[in-house]
């Protein structure tokens, strides 16, 4: 059985390699010490002169870790989901219809159960402080079809309103997405269906990691409360509020 220990572990040592991992700009000094080959590569223009952090490097680590991970667990990419779905440009525009298409999960995970894959996990990737509906089109995938999941969230730096100010920070985006979809949680009484969100930072080489489950329906604000300050350097945590905090440094 695919658990909770089993996501929140195998997202530990994803974001551990992920924090690590070299990028064009700066190039590699000590490439027999590195965990991984992948790299960050740059943005080619000059002007801009940056490197470019996407969800698709956590994907790359995510299939490498299942590769080497000590349960067998198989996992597909791009997986077709059971509904379908409309999607538009704003949060109001998502949602399920029997009339619209069949959506993709970014992964599933999957388990042999006598001599039969059985889809037991789906996995959204996201990078960057996106815009609320790309964020609330993954939460609703999440939450209506009836595999547990898995939300990993890239970010390359936060400050002291990234993750929770009120309104745009990433929690908040959570939440409202949560509250917009909250009566689609499929099987609707299923209480051992759960919800990892687990959150990379690499600059500041943190982990964030909760797990919703159905009974958090109750109190959806209550959940995502998370008091923190943030310099360049490290994030200070004032009310964490049963988040795990992983320290990647």
């Amino acid at each position: 059985m695919i658990t909770e220990f089993d996501l929140k572990n195998i997202c530990t040592n994803v974001a551990h390699k992920l924090v690590k991992l070299p990028n064009e700009k700066v190039g590699i000094k000590n490439s027999p010490n590195l965990q991984s080959k992948l790299i960050f590569p740059q943005y080619e223009r000059e002007e801009k002169n940056e490197i470019r952090i996407s969800e698709q490097e956590s994907r790359v680590l995510f299939c490498n870790e299942l590769e080497n991970y000590y349960k067998e667990i198989f996992y597909s990419v791009e997986t077709p989901t059971v509904n379908n779905y409309r999607f538009g440009k704003d949060i109001n525009d998502l949602t399920v219809d029997k009339a619209g298409q069949s959506a993709l999960s970014d992964m599933s995970l999957f388990e042999l159960e006598n001599g039969r894959l059985k889809q037991k996990v789906d996995i959204e990737f996201k990078a960057h402080n996106v815009e609320i509906s790309h964020i609330a089109k993954d939460i609703l995938k999440l939450f209506a079809e009836v595999q547990s999941g898995l939300f990993f969230h890239t970010l390359k730096a936060v400050d002291s309103g990234t993750l929770s100010n009120g309104n745009t920070g990433i929690l908040d985006k959570y939440k409202r997405s949560i509250v917009k979809f909250e009566n689609e949680w499929n099987p609707k009484k299923n209480d051992k269906k759960y919800i990892v969100f687990a959150i990379c930072i690499i600059e500041q080489k943190v982990l964030l990691m909760k797990t919703f489950k159905k009974e958090h329906l109750q109190n959806i604000d209550g959940f995502f409360e998370f008091e923190y300050k943030a310099t360049r350097e490290k994030i200070e945590i004032i009310n964490i509020n049963n988040w795990k905090m992983e320290d990647l440094k």
